[in-house]
């Protein structure tokens, strides 16, 4: 067991080597919330396989980021425990905490965070519970199904299979001609197989060509990321300024739909509100009084803001 900074870490003993970026992701995330959203949030995992697909860890991620979201701003405890397992067919999600809870049906209560958790799951083909009560806290349980492999690739195991044992009753499989007829099987002389083998000698030197690029474009993205790192303290800052931004928006968007406004207006006013708010500070440089500094402005919104996508 772990612990650093008011989260918890517990790895299941067997499989503590496993999980890879899903599992490295939800820890992260627990980390980042106790300490930044002053939570105490214990993390445990088990079972987990070696991959995960990544629609599925993106999933898992945003739905535990915005409960997590949930607990530190409504639940009035700074207590939280989230969990990751898996079975044959499933990997599930757990979120719990003890809070104050709310009425999942009350639609005023739910809200857009909630409704976007369920869409997500959806497109996933899973399941999400809710369970909540006022008084009772909050536990939000998510089932995604895990592809079976096996099953998968079940009926062409067993159809080649099928092909080998052909081979091989026909007593010829090395030398005799009866084994053109089979469907799918070719025979090769030996000057084919000269022929195989410069081929994979050519593959093998453009594949060296391919490596040493992926090499160069490694170094240099590497180089890249050193000349970056002084704006690393910028990045923060506009991502606090943007969280901010976005809780005061959640803000008035509850309120709104707390007063039984339709939720149509309400998304309109969201999106506008963010909107203004990104927008603000440019408008305002626009209309400096310093011709010199309009002018920077302009050049730097055009850059930021009207460039095409490239």
């Amino acid at each position: 067991m772990v612990i650093r900074k008011g989260c918890t870490i517990i790895a299941h003993p067997s499989r503590s080597q496993h999980g890879g970026a899903a599992i490295a992701a939800l820890q992260a995330l627990c980390r980042d919330a106790s300490k930044q959203r002053n939570l105490h949030v214990t993390f445990t995992h088990r079972s987990i396989p070696s991959s995960v697909d990544p629609h599925v860890s993106l999933c898992l991620y945003r739905i535990a980021q915005e409960a997590l979201h949930n607990v530190a701003r409504h639940s009035q405890t700074r207590e939280a425990h989230v969990s990751v397992a898996c079975n044959a067919d499933h990997i599930a999600l757990q979120i719990a905490d003890s809070g104050v809870g709310f009425n999942p049906s009350d639609r005023r209560s739910a809200g857009l965070g909630l409704a976007s958790m369920r869409e997500r799951v959806a497109v996933l083909k899973g399941q999400l519970a809710i369970n909540a009560a006022p008084g009772a806290g909050t536990q939000i349980a998510v089932q995604i199904p895990l592809v079976d492999v096996k099953a998968q690739y079940a009926p062409l195991l067993e159809e080649l299979k099928k092909r080998m044992a052909e081979v091989l009753d026909s007593g010829s499989f090395i030398l005799g001609p009866e084994v053109k007829a089979l469907e799918d099987v070719y025979l090769y002389t030996v000057d084919d197989l000269a022929s195989v083998v410069q081929t994979g000698h050519a593959n093998r030197q453009a594949a060296v060509a391919q490596a040493e690029a992926i090499i160069d474009a490694g170094v240099q993205s590497f180089v890249h990321w050193l000349d970056q790192r002084h704006a690393v303290p910028l990045i923060q800052q506009l991502n606090s300024q943007a969280d901010e931004w976005r809780d005061a928006e959640l803000a008035r968007a509850r309120r709104m739909l707390a007063r039984g406004e339709d939720i149509d207006t309400v998304l309109e006013a969201l999106s506008r509100g963010l909107t203004q708010k990104m927008l603000h500070g440019a408008m305002a440089e626009l209309r400096a009084g310093d011709a010199e500094a309009r002018q920077r402005a302009s050049t730097a919104i055009e850059h930021f803001f009207l460039r095409k996508e490239r």
